[in-house]
């Protein structure tokens, strides 16, 4: 049956209520020590001596609020993390005074710092709002209110913060907190399933998430670093694995008898990799068979999965998208995906070829960041 998506998104930002901060300007002072320290190394000596002094201030300007903070549920921050972000938003009056301690070899900087009121505001909570409708004729009305719920959290989320592009999607649902339903139902004499939400979201936390989250221009080869046993197939011609196995389909490989050669012709036929963990991917690339045999796959599917057992094909309202595949043995041809995935297995699906089913491929992602 075919499956569509309607969607319909209203999105809201309310910042809670809170008193505007006058401008409190506070002295610190750090010191430290010059041990192991040479006379090249004072660039590195005012960073370090300026990022302690801005800790200072931020334990005092922000201590309340981080502490708070702290308290969350299933905040993904801790206390020293939101301490350095907070670091960012200290600003300074006047140059700092770099001067020597009372100790010896020790050496001190001392600053004026304060906050603005949109400084406060990054690390207060933020009511977050939202309405998704989605309509899916083979979804049960359990899973509708589930999918609707989950794409209208991820939809606000970006709306507010564009960066949040191509953050695990589990990653990206954990910056939502205290998510509440406002409200949810079919609309009048339709399958369409609407959800209307309101959820808290803290600005630091989001902030800290943007740089975790990989960009197109950091994608690397995804597949040619896995070991052999990541690579499998749905089957191999003649079970002839160091001949014909998945282990051959890495796309520069010309030193085999043959590459992954699928073990019949038809399109149940598959080859997966097995990523290790969830990698946000960006595109796609195929070559046919390395020598001899004219064999190469000219159309194929893309269909990727988080656990293994739940699959989803690339593609757009339930249609797997056809990718236009090789026309000879050695040229590689490469497509960006329409948005990026995020997966762990990845699978490509031959959906018509020359002579035999036989390919190369590669992934061109990234990791999440640490």
């Amino acid at each position: 049956m075919r499956r569509f998506v309607f969607i319909a998104l209203a999105i809201a930002l309310v910042f809670s209520a809170a008193s505007a901060h006058a401008r409190t300007e506070v002295v610190k002072t750090y010191c430290m020590s010059l041990a192991g320290f040479g006379a090249r190394d004072m660039g590195q000596v005012k960073t370090e001596l300026l990022l302690g002094a801005k800790r200072l201030a931020v334990a005092e300007l922000f201590g309340e609020m981080v502490s708070s903070l702290s308290r969350v549920t299933d905040f993904t921050l801790s206390q020293d993390e939101v301490t350095a972000l907070g670091q960012g938003y200290i600003r300074l009056a006047g140059d700092p005074l770099y001067q020597n301690g009372l100790n010896f070899g020790e050496v001190c900087v001392t600053i004026r710092a304060y906050a603005e009121d949109e400084d406060y505001r990054k690390m207060q909570p933020l009511t977050l709002s939202g309405k998704k409708c989605v309509a899916d004729p083979d979804m049960t009305a359990a899973k509708l209110k589930e999918s609707a719920m989950a794409l209208a959290v991820k939809d606000a989320l970006l709306r507010y913060e564009p960066g949040l592009e191509g953050l695990n999607p589990r990653r990206l649902s954990r910056l939502a907190h205290q998510v509440k339903i406002i409200r949810s139902g079919f609309l009048p004499e339709t399958e369409t399933y609407c959800v209307e939400f309101e959820a808290t979201v803290f600005p630091v936390e989001i902030a800290s998430s943007i740089h975790t989250a990989p960009k197109p221009n950091e994608a690397v080869p995804l597949i040619q670093p896995l070991p052999n046993s990541a690579l499998t197939a749905s089957s191999v011609y003649a079970n002839d694995f160091p001949n014909y196995g998945p282990q051959n389909s890495r796309l520069n490989e010309k030193t085999t008898f043959s590459n992954w050669s699928a073990g019949a012709n038809d399109s149940n036929q598959w080859l997966q990799a097995d990523l290790s963990k969830p990698a946000v991917i960006y595109s796609v690339a195929t070559k046919g068979r390395a020598v001899s045999y004219y064999q190469w796959v000219k159309e194929y599917r893309i269909s990727y999965s988080l656990d293994g057992s739940t699959w989803a094909f690339v593609g757009a309202g339930g249609t797997p998208m056809v990718f236009v595949g090789n026309s000879d043995q050695n040229t590689e041809v490469r497509h960006s995906l329409p948005e990026p995935i995020t997966a762990r297995y990845v699978r490509i699906h031959p959906v018509s070829w020359n002579e035999h089913i036989t390919l190369r491929w590669e992934l061109w992602g990234a990791y999440e960041k640490d």
